[in-house]
């Protein structure tokens, strides 16, 4: 059971790591400040994945105890 929820989570994961960098792709092109643009490069240098990887541990730990 553990292995099909990490595959799960797993496949999620990297769902939501492409959609974060799409996004941030498209906020650097149409930011309209230097703010913008640094924060949508932070998004897309992964900031937000790292966040985003540690929640996915959490919640492999919650499930499979």
């Amino acid at each position: 059971m553990f292995y099909e929820v990490e595959s799960i989570i797993l496949q999620f994961w990297y769902w939501i790591v492409c959609c974060i960098k799409v996004e941030g792709l498209g906020d650097v092109i149409h930011a309209e400040t230097e703010l913008q643009r640094k924060q949508a490069f932070r998004q897309m240098s992964g900031e937000l994945a790292e966040l985003y990887q540690s929640w996915r541990q959490r919640i492999i730990k919650v499930i499979c105890g």
